[in-house]
């Protein structure tokens, strides 16, 4: 490896650690209204009605935000997302503690949700820049680790804070920090490698592909295997965000457990997120690596395989979540829900990418994120409705019901994996 070169592998680790420490940083602004729900219910008087009612707001502004992102990350570089939106979004959350209604409330964290989209889009475009795409899953689930840690420090923080100084400065706290920190990374990060080094041959390649894609939209929206992805993602979605969002609550109401041990449960889902994503995406390029060209949908057999386990974990949250279930079954529930959901929604993302040929790689995913999105909408005020007019256990066997439902469009992407002969991507790169 040349002088050069090494100086590039050593600026791009600097980069994603700098895109590690702000993606954290919004997950923590994000995850703080998650962490402020029983603060809310105790000081403000919200129902879960209510706090369904903002969180939807704000997935339905996020995913639109993602869709148009994705598009702006094209045209306006990685850097200025990134940066920007993690600012603005530590502005909202400097400004929510200090609304005094359901519906303030629900606007200011639905213009949370409007900055918050254009985080990964920001993060995504950075990765296409300085990674190839044997590569590209490993990075991705390790960029998704440092936002699954910043979920898991988020309870734990925010309760601590909120202990000794209230749950208003806890808010104003997490908005001062993200705003220094996106004034920090706008000074250091770079959209793409300076002239002076020597960039690797893949990322000159990849330079050459990136083209204006906005006229070859209607072959992503003709992609069918690209749907049947959407689809699987809009479930994954909403079984993701249904259990990070209700988890605390639940685990207070049906477990009989305090807030502090409910926080730490919560952090083991996080735990287990973190480990769950880096291991699946690290298989899962090492597979591309053997097969990608051979195969329309080499992740598929792994999505088929997670979304089982999916299944089991969602089971024994219906089911064991009791008064007087040891702490430490809870703990490894919790962790092995992490582990898988948020491996499957990693690998689904790249799969996304996967379906079309590289310069349309971004377009792709920001349709399939949108699509997903409107899954998490319904982790809002319907998912929160069907609790307060079932029961918690009910709402968790309803998504279980979904989960199954979601093996139909894996089991479909996986006979189409193993039918093709020849990657039709590869043709089209070709």
């Amino acid at each position: 490896m040349s002088e050069k070169h090494t100086q590039f592998y050593q600026y791009r680790m600097f980069v994603f650690l700098g895109m590690s420490l702000g993606w954290f940083m919004f997950y923590f602004c994000r995850k703080s209204f998650v962490a402020s729900m029983p603060d809310l219910v105790r000081h403000r008087g919200l129902d879960k009605t209510d706090l369904g009612a903002i969180s939807s707001g704000f997935t339905i502004t996020y995913g639109v935000s993602k869709l148009v992102s994705g598009v702006l990350s094209d045209r306006l570089g990685g850097k200025l997302l990134l940066t920007f939106g993690l600012f603005a979004s530590g502005i909202c959350c400097i400004i929510f503690p200090h609304s005094d209604s359901v519906l303030m409330l629900a606007v200011v964290w639905g213009c949370n949700g409007l900055i918050q989209g254009l985080g990964w889009p920001g993060c995504a475009k950075l990765l296409q820049c300085w990674y190839p795409r044997n590569e590209i899953a490993t990075w991705w689930s390790l960029l998704s680790a440092a936002g699954n840690f910043g979920a898991t420090m988020t309870p734990l923080t925010f309760a601590f804070v909120s202990y000794y100084f209230g749950w208003e400065s806890a808010f104003r706290i997490t908005g001062l920090v993200a705003c220094i920190v996106g004034l920090l990374l706008w000074l250091f990060l770079s959209n793409s490698p300076p002239q002076h080094l020597n960039v690797p041959s893949f990322l000159r390649d990849t330079e050459n592909s990136q083209a204006d894609n906005s006229r070859w939209w209607y072959e992503v929206l003709l992609e069918f295997d690209l749907w049947i992805l959407c689809f699987s993602y809009f479930i994954l979605n909403m079984i993701r965000y249904c259990v990070t969002d209700w988890s605390q609550l639940y685990y207070i109401e049906a477990a009989n457990v305090t807030e502090a041990s409910a926080a730490g449960f919560v952090s083991m889902y996080q735990v287990g997120g973190v480990a769950g994503s880096i291991l699946i995406g690290y298989l899962s390029d090492m597979f591309l690596g053997q097969k990608g060209q051979a195969r329309d949908h080499p992740r598929a057999p792994a999505l088929f395989l997670i979304s089982i386990f999916v299944i089991g974990v969602l089971h024994m949250l219906s089911v064991a979540v009791l008064p007087g279930v040891s702490e430490v079954v809870l703990s490894a529930i919790q962790f092995c829900a992490g582990g898988f959901i948020e491996g499957s929604n990693t690998i689904i993302g790249v799969a996304a990418m996967d379906c079309v040929v590289t310069e349309l790689a971004g377009s792709s995913c920001a349709l399939a994120s949108f699509i997903a999105q409107f899954g998490a909408f319904f982790a809002g005020f319907p998912f929160g409705y069907l609790i307060k007019t079932l029961s918690w256990n009910y709402a968790f066997l309803m998504l279980e019901f979904v989960a199954i439902v979601n093996i139909l469009f894996c089991s479909y992407l996986l006979v189409r994996n193993y039918s093709s002969g020849s990657s039709r991507i590869a043709v089209k790169q070709e």
